[in-house]
């Protein structure tokens, strides 16, 4: 997990905001550098130093490390059909991948923004990129592939949510020049209009927010990585009145449901392991947290879940994709590429 500074821009950035440099060790799995002919799912690795996708063929176990290369610095992904968009931080681009080809149809250039971070797709029209250094959310016109508004929200803008008519930007309050949290927020503005409509404090750090199933916003604070650890604010999406606060403990930085209603957090740990940290997101109760964590090789800076409810971890300093079956067990680890960041499951 790298960050640092490239011609103003904050490259190789790492999902919890925290400047580390880690050693990267090897795993274990059935690897290739050519792409595959892929047979049902597969997921798809976003590896932030490599610089590449790596895709899983889930069925087989077959891995190809370096199928697709991006631009640099990629940071999220998201699939819509058969295409992808990556983003690619350092590049200042979104990058759109048709996965039927394994081919790279061309980039949204990122104009009005610097350094974007996360995307969210609202329609098979419209999509969203938060842009870290300049304060704003740019607005993706996915049908003419072009940036074509932003929207003004200060701060450091991360996290991103799109739910009923509004849009949901979480602002980590980060100061980039001594790395200080302030107090972070939760913003929502219209989809409508792009208007602005409220905001509310949350919790140090507020790197994701997605919508439960117990239909209110569930905003993970990773904490400042030292006194301040991870907390999960409950926030009803209409009103933005915070219902409760979960005090899971350890640096979360990444969230995902299944079936069950399981909310798993991918968090970092400094021991060399990462942690899943888990809660029930309907009752609220807490099921793994800082004090007994589901153990994994490395820092897990993504996670996501198939429709079987098997879970995925991305664990970066060991380059490899986890898979938890029944009982959160791990049924399989694949070798991914260098710096694992994210991943998205197709199906």
């Amino acid at each position: 997990m790298r960050t640092w500074i490239v011609n103003g821009l904050v490259a190789r950035p790492f999902r919890v905001g925290f400047i580390l440099l880690a050693l990267l060790i090897s795993g274990c799995s059935s690897t290739t550098d050519s792409p595959f002919v892929p047979s049902g799912r597969t997921a798809w690795v976003v590896n932030s130093l490599g610089e590449s996708l790596s895709k899983v063929n889930l069925d087989s176990g077959e891995v190809a490390v370096n199928a697709v290369p991006t631009d640099a610095a990629p940071n999220d992904i998201a699939i819509l059909g058969n295409r992808a968009y990556v983003v690619n931080s350092t590049s200042n681009n979104v990058q759109i991948l048709d996965l039927s080809t394994e081919q790279t149809l061309g980039t949204i250039e990122i104009l009005k923004g610097m350094n974007p971070y996360y995307i969210v797709i609202e329609n098979a029209q419209r999509a969203f990129v938060s842009n870290w250094l300049t304060g704003n959310v740019s607005v993706l016109d996915l049908e003419s592939e072009a940036e074509t508004d932003t929207i003004m929200t200060g701060g450091v803008p991360q996290g991103l949510c799109v739910s009923s008519d509004r849009l949901f930007v979480t602002d980590i309050n980060l100061d980039l020049q001594n790395f200080t949290y302030g107090p972070g927020r939760l913003l929502a503005y219209s989809l409508a209009t792009l208007d602005f409509v409220d905001e509310v404090e949350v919790g140090t750090n507020p790197q994701i927010v997605e919508l439960g199933p117990d239909g209110n916003l569930h905003v993970v604070c990773t904490g400042d990585f030292g006194a301040v650890t991870g907390q999960v604010y409950i926030v009803d999406p209409q009103t933005l009145t915070i219902e409760l606060t979960i005090n899971i403990g350890g640096s979360p930085g990444s969230l995902v449901f299944n079936s069950l209603h399981v909310a798993y957090l991918g968090s970092v740990a400094w021991a060399g392991e990462g942690w899943l940290l888990t809660y029930d997101s309907i009752t609220h109760q807490i099921i793994h947290d800082a004090a007994n964590p589901i153990v994994l090789p490395s820092s897990a800076m993504d996670v996501a879940c198939s429709q079987d409810d098997h879970i995925f971890a991305a664990c970066f300093n060991t380059d490899q994709l986890i898979e938890l079956g029944e009982n959160d067990g791990i049924v399989q680890t694949y070798t991914v590429g260098d710096g694992p960041i994210a991943v998205a499951i197709d199906e």
